[in-house]
Protein backbone atom coordinates (compact mmCIF):
# COMPACT_ATOMS: atom_id res chain seq x y z
CA UNK A 1 0.00 0.00 0.00
CA UNK A 2 0.93 3.61 -0.37
CA UNK A 3 3.28 5.08 2.15
CA UNK A 4 0.90 8.06 2.40
CA UNK A 5 -1.77 6.12 4.27
CA UNK A 6 -3.15 2.62 4.53
CA UNK A 7 -6.62 3.01 2.97
CA UNK A 8 -5.69 1.15 -0.20
CA UNK A 9 -6.85 3.96 -2.53
CA UNK A 10 -6.11 2.96 -6.12
CA UNK A 11 -5.72 4.90 -9.35
CA UNK A 12 -6.82 3.53 -12.73
CA UNK A 13 -6.88 4.89 -16.28
CA UNK A 14 -9.83 4.97 -18.68
CA UNK A 15 -8.46 4.56 -22.23
CA UNK A 16 -9.07 7.62 -24.40
CA UNK A 17 -11.13 5.71 -26.95
CA UNK A 18 -13.45 4.47 -24.19
CA UNK A 19 -14.12 7.79 -22.39
CA UNK A 20 -17.67 8.36 -23.67
CA UNK A 21 -18.66 4.73 -23.09
CA UNK A 22 -17.16 4.80 -19.59
CA UNK A 23 -19.18 7.94 -18.78
CA UNK A 24 -22.37 6.19 -19.90
CA UNK A 25 -21.74 3.03 -17.92
CA UNK A 26 -21.74 4.07 -14.30
CA UNK A 27 -22.71 6.64 -11.74
CA UNK A 28 -21.20 10.09 -12.25
CA UNK A 29 -20.60 12.99 -9.87
CA UNK A 30 -23.91 14.60 -9.02
CA UNK A 31 -26.07 11.58 -9.89
CA UNK A 32 -29.00 10.93 -7.54
CA UNK A 33 -28.07 8.47 -4.81
CA UNK A 34 -31.32 6.52 -5.28
CA UNK A 35 -30.11 5.47 -8.74
CA UNK A 36 -26.65 4.39 -7.59
CA UNK A 37 -25.39 0.96 -8.46
CA UNK A 38 -22.10 -0.86 -8.29
CA UNK A 39 -19.71 -0.97 -11.22
CA UNK A 40 -16.66 -3.08 -11.94
CA UNK A 41 -13.40 -1.62 -13.21
CA UNK A 42 -11.18 -4.32 -14.66
CA UNK A 43 -7.53 -3.40 -14.20
CA UNK A 44 -5.82 -5.68 -16.70
CA UNK A 45 -4.81 -9.27 -16.18
CA UNK A 46 -4.12 -9.05 -12.47
CA UNK A 47 -4.65 -12.41 -10.85
CA UNK A 48 -5.66 -10.78 -7.60
CA UNK A 49 -6.27 -7.21 -6.61
CA UNK A 50 -5.18 -5.59 -3.37
CA UNK A 51 -7.41 -5.50 -0.34
CA UNK A 52 -8.74 -2.13 0.66
CA UNK A 53 -10.16 -0.74 3.86
CA UNK A 54 -13.52 0.99 4.38
CA UNK A 55 -13.36 4.47 2.90
CA UNK A 56 -11.01 3.45 0.08
CA UNK A 57 -11.41 5.24 -3.22
CA UNK A 58 -10.96 4.28 -6.85
CA UNK A 59 -9.49 7.34 -8.62
CA UNK A 60 -9.88 7.73 -12.38
CA UNK A 61 -7.36 9.22 -14.78
CA UNK A 62 -8.32 10.11 -18.36
CA UNK A 63 -6.95 12.42 -21.01
CA UNK A 64 -3.89 13.28 -18.90
CA UNK A 65 -5.76 14.41 -15.79
CA UNK A 66 -7.15 13.02 -12.59
CA UNK A 67 -10.94 13.26 -13.10
CA UNK A 68 -12.28 12.16 -9.72
CA UNK A 69 -13.01 9.13 -7.58
CA UNK A 70 -15.77 6.83 -6.43
CA UNK A 71 -15.95 4.91 -3.16
CA UNK A 72 -14.93 1.26 -3.41
CA UNK A 73 -16.84 -1.64 -1.95
CA UNK A 74 -15.65 -5.17 -1.28
CA UNK A 75 -15.85 -7.47 -4.31
CA UNK A 76 -18.82 -9.85 -4.37
CA UNK A 77 -16.63 -12.94 -4.14
CA UNK A 78 -13.08 -13.97 -3.40
CA UNK A 79 -10.89 -13.88 -6.47
CA UNK A 80 -13.02 -11.23 -8.22
CA UNK A 81 -10.69 -9.58 -10.73
CA UNK A 82 -12.06 -6.04 -10.71
CA UNK A 83 -12.29 -3.04 -8.44
CA UNK A 84 -15.92 -2.49 -7.48
CA UNK A 85 -17.04 1.09 -7.14
CA UNK A 86 -20.39 2.50 -6.09
CA UNK A 87 -22.37 5.72 -6.33
CA UNK A 88 -21.18 8.87 -4.63
CA UNK A 89 -18.55 9.81 -7.22
CA UNK A 90 -16.71 13.07 -6.66
CA UNK A 91 -15.11 15.23 -9.36
CA UNK A 92 -11.63 16.29 -8.30
CA UNK A 93 -8.13 16.68 -9.68
CA UNK A 94 -4.61 17.45 -8.58
CA UNK A 95 -2.42 20.24 -9.99
CA UNK A 96 -0.25 17.99 -12.16
CA UNK A 97 -0.67 16.08 -15.42
CA UNK A 98 -0.89 12.30 -15.19
CA UNK A 99 0.12 10.07 -18.06
CA UNK A 100 -2.23 7.13 -18.53
CA UNK A 101 -1.07 3.65 -17.59
CA UNK A 102 -2.25 0.05 -17.63
CA UNK A 103 -3.33 -1.78 -14.51
CA UNK A 104 -3.53 0.18 -11.27
CA UNK A 105 -1.34 2.17 -8.93
CA UNK A 106 -1.74 3.31 -5.39
CA UNK A 107 -2.57 6.98 -4.83
CA UNK A 108 0.74 8.89 -4.59
CA UNK A 109 -0.54 12.31 -3.49
CA UNK A 110 -2.10 13.47 -0.23
CA UNK A 111 -5.88 13.77 -0.28
CA UNK A 112 -5.51 17.36 0.94
CA UNK A 113 -4.03 18.30 -2.47
CA UNK A 114 -7.25 17.41 -4.29
CA UNK A 115 -9.14 20.28 -5.90
CA UNK A 116 -12.75 20.50 -7.08
CA UNK A 117 -12.92 19.91 -10.83
CA UNK A 118 -16.11 21.32 -12.40
CA UNK A 119 -14.84 20.60 -15.94
CA UNK A 120 -13.96 16.99 -15.14
CA UNK A 121 -15.91 15.45 -18.05
CA UNK A 122 -14.66 17.65 -20.90
CA UNK A 123 -11.55 19.61 -19.99
CA UNK A 124 -8.59 18.78 -22.22
CA UNK A 125 -10.59 16.68 -24.69
CA UNK A 126 -10.37 17.22 -28.46
CA UNK A 127 -13.12 19.54 -29.72
CA UNK A 128 -15.12 16.83 -31.51
CA UNK A 129 -15.13 14.53 -28.47
CA UNK A 130 -15.90 17.42 -26.12
CA UNK A 131 -19.01 18.22 -28.19
CA UNK A 132 -20.10 14.57 -28.08
CA UNK A 133 -19.59 14.44 -24.30
CA UNK A 134 -21.54 17.68 -23.81
CA UNK A 135 -24.42 16.32 -25.89
CA UNK A 136 -24.29 13.03 -24.01
CA UNK A 137 -24.38 14.84 -20.64
CA UNK A 138 -27.34 16.90 -21.82
CA UNK A 139 -29.36 13.78 -22.66
CA UNK A 140 -28.21 12.07 -19.48
CA UNK A 141 -29.41 15.02 -17.40
CA UNK A 142 -32.96 14.53 -18.69
CA UNK A 143 -33.77 11.89 -16.11
CA UNK A 144 -33.51 8.29 -14.96
CA UNK A 145 -34.90 6.64 -18.10
CA UNK A 146 -32.35 8.51 -20.21
CA UNK A 147 -29.53 7.46 -17.87
CA UNK A 148 -30.78 3.87 -18.04
CA UNK A 149 -30.93 3.98 -21.85
CA UNK A 150 -27.41 5.35 -22.07
CA UNK A 151 -26.13 2.70 -19.65
CA UNK A 152 -27.78 0.05 -21.82
CA UNK A 153 -25.93 1.45 -24.84
CA UNK A 154 -22.61 1.54 -22.94
CA UNK A 155 -22.90 -2.03 -21.72
CA UNK A 156 -24.32 -3.64 -24.85
CA UNK A 157 -23.62 -1.34 -27.79
CA UNK A 158 -27.35 -1.47 -28.59
CA UNK A 159 -28.75 1.95 -29.52
CA UNK A 160 -32.34 0.79 -30.00
CA UNK A 161 -33.46 2.42 -26.74
CA UNK A 162 -32.11 5.81 -27.86
CA UNK A 163 -32.95 7.19 -31.28
CA UNK A 164 -32.48 10.71 -32.61
CA UNK A 165 -32.51 12.27 -29.16
CA UNK A 166 -35.73 10.52 -28.11
CA UNK A 167 -36.24 7.65 -25.75
CA UNK A 168 -38.12 4.71 -27.21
Amino acid sequence: MSALDDTGDVVVTVPQDRWLQWLAEGDLPGDPSEEAGTWDFYAGNNRSLPAHKPGARCYVVAWGRLRGYAPMVPPPRHGHRAFVREGGAVACTIPEPIKGFQGYRYRWWRREKELAFPGWATEGLPVSLRRNVEQFLFFRSRGPEWRAGLRHWALTGDTSRIQSGRMR
